[in-house]
Parts: structure tokens; sequence; C-alpha cells
């Protein structure tokens, strides 16, 4: 529906999009990838070293497997820290390049009030958020400091006790500078922060009006059917698939057990029933590991083809129909979920950390493994995914917009977003 006479400059909220925006999206998806692959990756190496230690599950490849497992993690623990510092650099960073281009877009576009949930982002000036991660810091700093020191004493451990005593007081030291640089960014930020926040009180409330205005005069309608499967098995089949993943591993590991108790022992032979009882556990446990990973595969491709096709008849809908209102729980739904190329993003970042991490494994093992093409493959995943997250970044944005023009659903909070997002609802 065009905009009237009388709607055109008033304010309307928009999904706000940017080089900047799209590429703080962007890494955002690949950090999310990348946590989790970390702790799958984590996950699938302990049951698996487990196995490798109490059984011969590998046969004459045991040694080579245990030292791969004890060497990945390692670089598990590495990985864990180089994210737990990722993190909330990108979040100081993307809050900071977020606030620089809303300022920008409020000069170029003052027509546009930027959704609740991305003016949540903004619920606390990055200054803020850098001097909590300062003083977190020093606080960490402070407290391996105290137990570095109380161990030297106790253990009389000499230099290396003293220089690492000495490393968690720089700790501390750059946790304080860190904290009061935040400070002080801070306190210049925030009549920056509130003269932005001060617009969308006054702007977001109008937009809603102006929205409520022109739904009011659409007629009813209906998304494609497609568009209003609502995903309402999603959580029923990710709890079936949790309780799957532990009733195959008791099994396969019951089977393992029967069969030889610990590495050292000799394996056991028993009457008829209990070695049809061994056949029967280990084909359930390791057939309901098997489907699980299969059905895990196969619900990802699903996803990722269920929405690239959902977008794909929502931009057709859009295209081919007049402006309609439409039903609005479907309207937040379709606006919360992830576009197939951010899905796809995400999961890159998950399989390109989980094979950096083995290549890596391979590599620092006892039983050095030439791994580059593993490792290649992985940075290449990794290079992909962000790659691939800034165009999906920017087209999902354009998607919505184009959807919000379309039915006039106007900014259809979102429950979970905090309340003080900016416009003092």
């Amino acid at each position: 529906m065009p905009l009237t006479t009388s709607d055109r400059g008033e304010p309307r909220v928009v999904d706000v999009t940017s080089p900047t925006i799209a590429v703080g999206g962007a890494v955002r998806d690949v950090l999310i990838g990348a946590s989790a692959g970390t702790a799958v990756t984590f996950a699938v190496l302990l049951v698996t070293g487990i196995l490798a230690e109490e059984t011969e599950l590998f046969g004459e490849f045991t040694a080579a497997a245990d030292a791969l497992l004890r060497a990945s993690m390692g670089v598990i623990l590495l990985t864990g820290l180089v994210l737990a510092i990722a993190w909330p650099a990108f979040l100081v960073a993307e809050r900071t390049a977020l606030l620089g281009a809303l300022e920008k877009r409020a000069v170029t576009h003052p027509d546009e009030v930027p959704t609740s949930a991305l003016r949540a982002k903004l619920a606390v000036p990055p200054g803020v958020v850098l001097a909590r991660v300062g003083m977190v810091v020093f606080w960490i700093g402070v407290g391996l400091a105290a137990l570095f020191l109380i161990t030297t004493l106790l253990m009389e451990s000499g230099e290396i006790g003293l220089f690492m005593t000495g490393g968690a007081v720089v700790v501390a030291a750059l946790g304080w500078v860190v904290g009061l640089i935040g400070g002080r960014a801070a306190d210049r930020q925030r009549e920056r922060f509130e003269s932005l926040r001060g617009g969308w009180r006054r702007d977001a409330a109008r937009a809603d009006a102006v929205a409520r205005r022109r739904r009011a005069a659409l007629p009813a309608g209906r998304l494609p059917r497609l568009l209003r499967r609502r995903g309402r098995h999603t959580a029923r089949l990710a709890t079936i698939g949790v309780w799957v993943v532990i009733a195959g591993f008791v099994l396969f590991y019951a089977a393992v057990f029967l069969r030889q108790p610990c590495r050292g022992c000799d394996p056991r032979y028993w009457a008829e029933p209990g070695e049809r009882l061994i056949d029967v556990l280990a084909t359930i446990g390791g057939g309901a590991l098997l489907v699980f990973a299969a059905g895990a595969l196969a619900g990802w491709l699903v996803s990722v083809g269920g929405r690239f096709l959902a977008e794909r008849t929502l931009g057709r809908w859009i295209r081919t129909t007049s402006p309609q209102r439409v039903d609005e729980v479907e309207l937040r739904v379709i606006l919360a979920l992830p576009s197939a190329g951010r899905l796809t993003a995400t999961a890159l970042a998950f399989a390109g950390i989980a094979a950096l991490i083995l290549a890596t494994g391979m590599s620092w093992s006892e039983q050095a493994v030439e791994s580059w093409p593993l490792s290649a493959a992985g940075a290449g995943m990794l290079l992909v995914g962000a790659l691939v997250g800034i165009p999906a970044a920017q087209a999902q944005a354009r998607l919505r917009n184009d959807l919000r023009e379309h039915t006039s659903s106007g900014d259809l909070r979102d429950p979970l977003v905090a309340a003080d997002d900016g416009d003092g609802s």
C-alpha cells in the first residue's frame, strides 16, 4: 500500500541496514556457529576419548586416537580462550559501530525508526559494556594472582610461581585500564545515546499509530500456506533427538562394557543369550546414534531448504498480491526467523571450527599427521561463512522491510525483547 499524502514524512519502523550492520550480523553468525561447533566437538571428543581409554574399540588405531584426542583437548581450551576474548570484544565493537551507523541513518533518513530488537542492542552504551568487561578481567586477574601467590608460598615453587603471579597481576592491570577506558567512553557516548533514544521515544509511537491506521484500511488476507507453518513440532523433535542420543550412547556403552570392562581387561565371552544381548545392544545403540546424526543433518538441510523456499514464496507473494492485513502472530514468527543465508553461514562456521580443531590436534599429537588440507578446508569454511553472512543479513533486512510495508505491520515487538529498548515502552 503506497503511502498516502497524509502519511508521507511520517516515521515508520524499519529493519535498518548498512554495510556496518551487515558485517556485524555476519560476524555474530560466525561466532555463534564457532561457539556451538567448539562445544559439540568437545562433547564428541570427550565421549570418544572415554571409549578409547576404557576399551579397544578402535583396535590398532587406539594409540593414535588417544594421542589425537589428548592433543585436541588443548586445542579446544585455546579455542575457548579465543572465543572468550572474541565475544566481549565483538559486543563492544558491534555496539560502537551500531551507534555511529544509527546516528548517520538518523540524519539521512529521519523518517525511519529502528525495530525494537535493534534498539534493544543499544539499551546499554558500548562504553558501559567495555567497562564491565574490564572489571570482570580485573577481578579474574586479582583472583588468579592471589591463587598463584598462595601456591608459590606453600609449595615453594620459586621463579615459576612468581612469574605466573606477575602475569596475573598484568592481566588485572590490563582489566583495570580497559575498565577506565570504557567508563570514559561511556561518559562521551551517553549524550549521543540519549539523543537517539529521545527521538525513538517520540517517533516510535507515531510510527505505530501510522501503521495501525494503514493496517485498519487494508482488506483482510492470509499468508501462503507454506508461510503459515509455525514449526510447532520443532521443540518436540529436538527433545526426541536428545533422548535418542542419550539412549543410544547408554546402550552402546553397555554393549562395550559387557564385552570388555576396561582397556587392560581380557574380552569376555558369554553364553548364547548374553552374546545375543550384546549384539542387540550394540546394534540398537549404534543405530540410534547413526539415526540421530543422519536426522540432524537432514533436519538442517530441510530447515535451510525450507527457509529458502519460504523466502522465495514470501517475495513472490509480496510482488503479486495487493497489500493486505494478515495475522500478527504469523508475521511475528516470520520476522523472527533467521534467513537461509544466515543459517548457512552459521553452519559453515560450525563445521569450519570443528575441522580446524581436529586438524590442529592432528598436527600437535605425538603421532603428528599432515593436516594442512583439513586446516585449509576449515579456514575456508569460516571465511565463506562470513562472506555469505554479509549479503544474507542485507537481503533479510530488505525482505522484512518489504513485508512490513506490504502488511503495514509496524514493529510487532518480540515479547522476549527487553522493555527498555529505547522507546520508553
